[in-house]
């Protein structure tokens, strides 16, 4: 049932928009009245102010409308619009036309654009008509709203008068607008009639002061080009300035002169060293570095005669920082200083032991004593002027002096006092020929004497020592040192010649045959003695006794020790052979056998 009630007012609603259009139609197509007859664009002028009822259209009751059909109809007193179009349509006794007629308008003579009611001119630009903006077709200015009269382009504009344009065009004038002119023009600046500046500051244009804000400054009265903020400033030039408002300056401009100061010189800081010794008198002045001005003075501990010179009298005046200020000549630059300061110097001696003790063997000089360096000088005497050179030898038990110089080149006036002690230790003492035996392997170490305090070398001359397990060479010379409980090496040396006893093996038979029965000992080898040994291997080291059995096969090792009392190093091999004969009753055996086997035979 909804679904067919839904369908019903839908059939409604297109039935309904049926009848109307033809309604429509059927009305439309009942219009009788003639087409309104007349030109389809229409030119007016603006200053007439055109209305609807100004169009000129031929026919009945003439109706404006905003639309070919249908639409609002317009007011016959409404003002045309520039290019719109309009339709006409004749509706004489209740009826309308079939078609309207359209109409564009075209309205000429409209007022110039680009104008202001009121307009503000820089009154230092001396601005006449033509100056005033309006944009248009054959432009003028009148001095009245209607009427007046015409103003040329030349004529000078005044403060708050209303100047009037308008424009023709396609033969039509406009109404004029009104302009008024507001003449601006700043009050002049307020500046310094001097200004005054330190060179230092490499003062340009931006430097320039005025009371005022925004001013803008000329290098003179009728300059129509601003100077630069950058332009470095004069001395002695005249600047001139406007103060700027709006766009506009000031129509006079105030004057200032520029004077550029020069900067004073104190000159450059120093110092004086005056040593204890020789105090003169000097002028701090002299002193100061660079090119220092003469208009300066001085200040500080106390008072220096001389005005600029600052003379410092030792004894008079007293050590301390002296300062010496210049001003300047205009006022502009800060003072200048420079100081002096003044040193009297006590120098200390050098400090050091009284008593130095050295080593002969190292050949001492003055450059040995302590203190040492390149600000000490050594003297022969207390007041001796002229220093020892630093490669001067050292005498035993003689006395030094020395001084020291400061950073300043002061040297002190006191001295320190050194005695010299030069050890000498004597050589060591000992055999100058030293035997060893070879199979002890001798090194430096055996040699006599020895001992933490003795050094060997190989050579009288040489300075490198022999370490204690280098091994000694037979006949070689051996130079001994001893260095005393001072430190000192002796420079005389012990001379030593080696001698390494190298005696020969022993001699014999390499095979011995012996009798077991006879029950053979070491003792019983050849060669035999007090000064044989014999082992039971070539490396032994312990001999066998004497009365050790001998085993058949067995390689024994013999030495010989000689009259100095060395072993040999190579041994005698020999190869022990005992003869075991078979014993009697075994032989017996044999022979009682044999007898028998020849019985049987």
């Amino acid at each position: 049932m909804k679904k067919e009630k839904f369908s019903l007012n839908i059939n409604t609603i297109l039935l309904f928009f049926v009848l109307a259009f033809l309604s429509h139609e059927l009305t439309y197509s009942q219009c009788v009245n003639p087409t309104p007859i007349g030109n389809t664009s229409q030119i007016f002028c603006d200053s007439n102010e055109p209305k609807i009822e100004n169009f000129i259209v031929s026919g009945g009751e003439i109706a404006w409308f905003d639309a070919p059909s249908g639409g609002t109809q317009y007011d016959k007193l409404l003002r045309l619009e520039n290019n719109k179009t309009y339709y006409a349509d004749d509706i004489t006794g209740g009826s309308c036309s079939p078609n309207r007629l359209a109409v564009t308008v075209t309205i000429n003579g409209t007022p110039p654009t680009n104008t202001y009611s009121i307009i503000g001119v820089c009154a230092d630009e001396n601005a006449t008509i033509a100056d005033l903006p309006a944009t248009g077709t054959n432009i003028e200015w009148y001095d009245a709203k209607t009427g007046g009269n015409l103003l040329s382009d030349s004529t000078p504009l005044v403060n708050g008068v209303t100047y009037y344009v308008q424009q023709t065009a396609n033969g039509c004038t406009s109404k004029r607008l009104g302009t008024a002119v507001i003449l601006i023009a700043p009050e002049t600046p307020t500046v310094a009639p001097t200004q005054t500046f330190c060179a230092t500051s490499n003062p340009t244009v931006d430097n320039l002061k005025a009371i005022e804000n925004n001013v803008i400054w000329y290098e003179s009265e009728m300059a129509s080009l601003p100077l630069d903020i950058s332009t470095a400033l004069i001395n002695g030039e005249d600047y001139w300035a406007t103060q700027e408002s709006v766009g506009c300056e000031s129509l006079e401009r105030a004057k200032t002169t520029v004077f550029i100061d020069t900067p004073p010189n104190a000159g450059i800081s120093s110092s004086l060293n005056e040593c204890e010794i020789d105090l003169v008198t000097t002028n701090l002045f002299d002193k100061l570095g660079g090119s220092p001005d003469i208009t300066g003075v001085w200040t500080g501990p106390s008072s220096l005669s001389g005005g600029y010179l600052g003379t410092f009298e030792p004894g008079v005046n007293s050590s301390g920082t002296y300062t010496y200020t210049v001003k300047s000549s205009l006022g502009a630059c800060p003072d200048a200083s420079a100081n002096v300061a003044v040193v009297i110097e006590v120098v200390t001696p050098p400090t050091g032991p009284t008593t130095q003790t050295f080593c002969e063997i190292e050949n001492p000089t003055v450059d040995s004593l302590s203190p040492s360096g390149n600000n000490i000088n050594w003297y022969d005497s207390d007041n001796a002027t002229i220093p020892l050179t630093k490669t001067a030898a050292l005498v035993d038990g003689k006395v030094y002096y020395a001084t020291i110089t400061n950073t300043t080149g002061c040297e002190s006036v006191l001295r320190l006092e050194v005695t010299a002690n030069i050890e000498k230790p004597l050589p060591p003492t000992g055999t100058a020929t030293q035997t060893f035996c070879e199979i002890d392997n001798p090194t430096i170490e055996n040699l006599s004497p020895s001992g933490n305090d003795i050094n060997w070398y190989d050579s009288d001359n040489a300075t490198t020592p022999l370490t204690k397990t280098d091994p000694l060479v037979d006949g070689k010379v051996y130079y001994a040192t001893i260095t005393n409980t001072a430190g000192c090496e002796s420079v005389l040396r012990l001379e030593v010649t080696a001698n390494i006893e190298k005696p020969l093996p022993p001699t014999g038979p390499a095979t011995q045959t012996f009798c077991e029965i006879d029950n053979p000992t070491i003792e019983s080898l050849s060669p035999s003695g007090n000064e044989i040994n014999w082992y039971d291997s070539d490396n032994a080291t312990t001999p066998l006794t004497k009365t050790a059995a001998l085993v058949d096969g067995k390689v024994y090792y013999a030495t010989i020790t000689n009259t100095a009392g060395c072993e040999s190093v190579l041994r005698l091999e020999v190869t022990a052979n005992i003869e075991k004969p078979l014993p009697l009753l075994v032989e017996m055996k044999s022979i009682g056998t044999i007898v028998i086997m020849l019985q049987l035979l």
